[in-house]
Parts: C-alpha cells; sequence; structure tokens
C-alpha cells in the first residue's frame, strides 16, 4: 500500500528552480486505494469513492475538503460540483498539498519528495549507466513501486544532446527536465563485437523455440532476436539435413522500461564454435515539458549484427530493437531528426576454413532499410527487422555449402504520448496518452 506524503499548503517552499520545473511539467495527481492512503499533517483523511483523498475543513458543508492533488475536484468541498470555486472566507492554508512533486504519468511517473539540485546539463561523448557520477543516487520510490527497474536518471532544467553521445550500461537511461533537446546522436544501441546498450539484455526476454543442432560437416544457424516483432528462424545445417534455431514469438507491447533480445548462437561443427549473436538494443524514457528534436537529432536503440563462426560453423542470430519511449506535458516538436529501435541482421553461415560473414547493424540514416544479413559463403544470413518489414529467416545456400545462416533480429519498441510528427520513425510510434 501506497502512503500520500501531504502537508499544509505552504509549510514547505521548494528552491526556484524546483518550481520552475514543476510549474511547467504534468500536474501530479494521487490516487488513493483505501483510507489508509491519505494523511497529512494535520491529521488522517478518508478515501473517497471516486479515489482522491478529502481532509476536515469546517468551511465545506460537508465538513470535508479534497487535496490539491484530487484531479477535477483539487481543493473542492465534497459534494460541490468540480468546477466550483471555494468559497471567499476559506483560508489558503486549509488547502492540503501532497509534499511530492511527480513527473510523467502512469507506469512511467517519476514522484519526489525533496528534489535534488538542478541545472543546465549537456550530454556528449560517453556515458555509462552502471558507474557515471551524473546518475541520481536512487531511484523514486514510485518508479519502483510501478515494478520499473534500476535506471540512471540524469536530471536538469534543460537537458541537451549536444554532440554525439554513446551510452552503455547494465541499466536503463532516464532524462528528465522542463525541455530535452536532442539535437544530435544519441546512440543506445548495441553494436557488433562492441558493448551493448544500456540495460541491454533483458532479463524479460522469452525462450526460443528451439536450438541449432550443431554438426562437425555442417551447423545450423541460430534464430534471431523478439520483442515485439518476430526474429527470423535460423537456416538448416548440413545441406538441409539439420534444423536451425527456432525464434521466440513476438510479444504484448511493455509497460517497463526495458532492452531488446540478443540472438541465438548459431550451431557448433565439433570444437568449433559460432560467432557471438547480436545483442538488443538499449532503453531510455525521456520526460519532460517539451521535447525538441532537431535534423540532426537521432535516438538510436537498434540491435547488433551477429558476429561470423568459424569453419563449418552455423550463422548466429540478430539482436532486436530496443525501446524509446517519450512522454511531454506540452509538446514534442521534431524537424527532422529520426527515432529508431530496427533489428540487427545475422551472420552467414561458414565454410570449411572460412568464417562466416557478419551480420550488419542497422542504419539510423536509412531507417526503412532493413539491416543485410551476411551472405555466405554459406548459408546466407537473414536481414533485421526495419519498419513494416519482418525479420527474414537465414537460408541454406545448399549445393557445397552446408552451414545455415543466422536469422534476423526483430524490431523494437517506440513509445510517446503525443503524435511525433516531423521525423521519420522505425518501427512506429505507439500513442499511449
Amino acid at each position: 500500500m501506497r502512503s500520500a506524503l501531504l502537508i499544509a499548503l505552504f509549510a514547505t517552499a521548494l528552491a526556484g528552480v524546483v518550481l520552475g520545473l514543476s510549474s511547467c511539467l504534468s500536474k501530479p495527481r494521487f490516487e488513493c486505494a483505501s483510507t489508509g492512503d491519505c494523511a497529512s499533517s494535520s491529521g488522517p483523511g478518508v478515501c473517497e469513492p471516486d479515489g482522491f483523498c478529502s481532509f476536515t475543513d469546517a468551511s465545506c458543508p460537508s465538513g470535508r475538503r479534497y487535496g490539491d492533488l484530487s484531479g477535477p475536484q483539487a481543493n473542492q468541498c465534497v459534494g460541490v460540483p468540480p468546477d466550483a470555486p471555494p468559497p471567499p472566507d476559506a483560508a489558503p492554508d486549509s488547502y492540503v498539498h501532497d509534499a511530492r512533486e511527480c513527473f510523467g504519468d502512469g507506469a512511467y511517473q517519476l514522484c519526489f519528495t525533496a528534489m535534488p539540485p538542478m541545472g543546465v546539463v549537456n550530454l556528449a561523448g560517453a556515458l555509462d549507466t552502471t558507474t557515471d557520477v551524473r546518475c541520481q543516487p536512487t531511484m523514486p520510490q514510485s518508479w519502483t513501486d510501478s515494478g520499473q527497474p534500476d535506471s540512471c536518471l540524469i536530471m536538469g532544467n534543460s537537458i541537451t544532446v549536444s554532440a554525439a553521445l554513446t551510452v552503455t550500461g547494465t541499466r536503463p537511461l532516464v532524462l528528465l527536465a522542463e525541455t530535452i533537446a536532442v539535437n544530435a546522436l544519441l546512440d543506445l544501441a548495441s553494436h557488433r563485437a562492441m558493448a551493448s546498450g544500456p540495460g541491454a539484455p533483458a532479463s524479460q526476454c522469452a525462450a526460443f523455440g528451439s536450438t541449432p543442432v550443431g554438426d562437425a560437416t555442417g551447423a545450423a544457424g541460430g534464430a534471431g532476436g523478439s520483442f515485439t516483432r518476430k526474429g527470423g528462424d535460423g537456416g538448416r545445417g548440413n545441406g538441409g539435413g539439420v534444423l536451425g534455431g527456432i525464434a521466440a514469438p513476438d510479444t504484448v507491447a511493455p509497460t517497463v522500461l526495458r532492452a531488446g533480445c540478443a540472438g541465438q548462437a548459431g550451431g557448433a561443427a565439433g570444437a568449433v564454435t559460432a560467432g557471438a549473436p547480436g545483442q538488443g538494443g538499449g532503453a531510455v524514457y525521456l520526460t519532460a515539458s517539451r521535447i525538441l528534436i532537431s535534423g540532426n537529432g537521432v535516438i538510436s536503440a537498434s540491435g547488433a549484427g551477429a558476429v561470423g563462426g568459424g569453419s563449418l560453423t552455423g550463422g548466429s542470430g540478430g539482436g532486436t530493437g530496443g525501446m524509446i519511449v517519450l512522454h511531454a506535458a506540452e509538446s514534442i516538436a521534431a524537424t527532422g531528426g529520426r527515432l529508431v529501435a530496427n533489428g540487427g541482421g545475422g551472420s552467414g553461415g561458414a565454410e570449411v576454413n572460412v568464417n562466416g560473414l557478419p551480420g550488419a547493424d542497422p542504419v539510423p540514416a536509412t531507417q526503412s532499410v532493413p539491416a543485410p544479413g551476411g551472405n555466405g559463403p554459406g548459408g546466407n544470413g537473414g536481414d533485421g527487422f526495419a519498419g513494416t518489414t519482418a525479420a527474414q529467416n537465414g537460408a541454406n545456400a545448399g549445393g557445397n555449402k552446408e552451414t545455415g545462416g543466422g536469422g534476423g533480429g526483430g524490431g523494437g519498441y517506440i513509445q510517446s504520448n503525443r503524435a511525433v510528427t516531423g521525423a521519420l520513425v522505425s518501427p512506429p510510434v505507439t500513442v499511449v496518452p
């Protein structure tokens, strides 16, 4: 059970910089589940049938007044229509306020009982969400109460991605400000044979349908990862005689901030192991009053292409796109730019003493073009997801090409509380008001 922290109006004053931020973001509200959720410095409250807290107030005919986080009923007497003004003799300090400052909405709401210092934040270069000192030391309780993961939270009056920023680390990234401006590449993607994007791989990834069969004379390919779009299956090995990996089914839209899913390693050829599969893209949440994306601004959370393996190993699967969530209390303005969370390409199967060719990483500048799989020298790797194009299966080329290619990685997920117009987006934005 959550308990509301309530104080009388004007009992505390936040610093001017905090007031400047909170006055521009979405109006906080507190909904109670039971009377135990409602308390103030002057005594306990009551959880009314409409889910908002009320408190004793002798100036109201009903003897009770709603708190100021009660949506349309805020500061109104219980039993009085929501649009009625407060009585002229109601003293301001009779209004009850929740002491928290809340930003964002729903499962992604961030509420603070005491705001940390704020300022102007410019981001560029590299950021590791595991260790960067700019991350707040703890996440708000409202975040963890919603089942959200531990994340790297960076706050400011304004946050600007002023030059290319590469984000890695074990935790998703969360940015909170009055204005967030993305004027360069915000790179949360995973890249082939490099560090993964923030939070990848996600712990929620579903199990693959089957494992590719290893074979010393030509192994089968691994499947691509699946997130909200299914990855490609792996190709057959041994000239079609052994089965490749089967991708996991796609998943429903997530309700927590999470990264994408890795592909599956191809089958081994005796003691020779396949190349590394592609990792899933990272995860980021931007919440602000205004989000600005310039023509040079890119938010990339794509998955990685797979690495080619050694002699007669199967190709490995590509990683899925990750997750991008935007919440703007006032507006999202894009004058070009891109939001991308596509899947990586699967690697090709290897031939005798010839490594398989790697799968490609998605390219943000060509967000609607699938990341190509490694074609040959053995079985061909599948292309990754892009836009409305499904990830492709790996293939076995037949003839003297005995190995199976890896499947392409499935797509990621992009969510916003407002339509995102003016930017190129892949996959399409899911608008959740």
